[in-house]
């Protein structure tokens, strides 16, 4: 039995290539679902983390967000229905937990 992440690391080390890519890829879907709302999909916004059925980038509420722009102002930017504040919640969840990614989106972008 599995008790701790030394046990883990120890199975994967066994694992062969395929193994540990088709882990890899099971891991990332569940660490997916910990942002409900928030998706990403290659040949979609560039692949970017963006909030659900939407082109809206996370990466581009949180430069917003770092420009000042007050939540229920970026809501109401997008239209009715489109966003809501439990997008925005998702969102700064998700760029918490993957800031290098959100701020290497942001510098790319602002160098278009």
């Amino acid at each position: 039995m599995v008790t701790t992440l030394d046990d883990v690391r120890k199975i994967v080390l066994r694992l062969n290539p395929a193994e540990k890519v088709e882990l890899i890829s099971e891991v990332r879907k569940d660490i997916d679902r910990t942002f409900p709302g928030i998706e990403s999909k290659p040949g979609v916004c560039g692949g970017s983390a963006r909030v659900r059925s939407t082109r809206i980038a996370v990466w581009l509420l949180v430069g917003l967000r770092r420009d000042g722009v007050p939540d229920d102002r970026i809501v109401s930017h997008f239209g009715p229905g489109t966003i809501d504040h439990s997008d925005l919640s998702n969102a700064w969840a998700y760029a918490a937990a993957h800031p290098d990614e959100i701020d290497e989106e942001i510098r790319r972008n602002d160098e278009v």
